[in-house]
């Protein structure tokens, strides 16, 4: 009987602790990140919301996101609405072929002018589709293929070339949380 009770203490605890220290890649913001995702965090104009609706995909929001399939369903225009207010700013990816951390990590010319104003980056994908075929591809899987680490798009500074000192990935080809 001892055995079993030290055997069903062990088997708690490691519940408790992988429960406990497991994160999901939403949440892992640091809190550099966290302070710079308050600071950008604004309303958006009606050209932004116009811009960003063209690189939402609404099934593939509600498929990477079960928070969002249980809180709205199938409901698209609900989905759009929470990535323009929150998902945008948890850097939430809105589609299969666009993650604006991976655009931002794989174009220094662009981390190096926009620093960590997550906005411009969706502008500039956007706004610039004719650069596209020479830009490296804007997702975690391509920089993966290239054994590249993704940063978030807040630890860039404008003017500076590399992500901040201290910052870590928070994605590289042997660890990707939430994928």
């Amino acid at each position: 009987m001892r055995k079993f009770t030290k055997f069903l203490s062990l088997a708690a605890a490691t519940c408790i602790a992988v429960s406990a220290f497991t994160i999901t890649s939403e949440a892992a913001h640091t809190d550099y990140q966290a302070q710079q995702m308050q600071q950008q965090r604004r309303p958006l104009t009606a050209e932004e919301i116009q811009a960003l609706s063209t690189v939402f995909d609404a099934k593939f929001y509600s498929m990477m996101y079960k928070d969002i399939a249980d809180a709205y369903g199938t409901d698209e225009q609900a989905m759009f609405t929470h990535f323009v207010t929150f998902g945008i700013w948890e850097e939430r990816v809105p589609c299969k072929t666009f993650d604006v951390d991976a655009y931002a990590s794989r174009n220094p010319d662009l981390h190096k002018a926009f620093g960590s104003d997550i906005m411009k980056y969706y502008m500039h994908y956007v706004q610039n589709p004719q650069e596209r075929p020479y830009r490296p591809g804007p997702t975690k899987w391509n920089a993966f293929a290239f054994n590249e680490p993704v940063y978030s798009v807040y630890d860039f500074e404008v003017g500076s070339w590399l992500p901040r000192q201290g910052a870590a990935p928070v994605a590289f080809p042997d660890y990707h949380p939430g994928f």
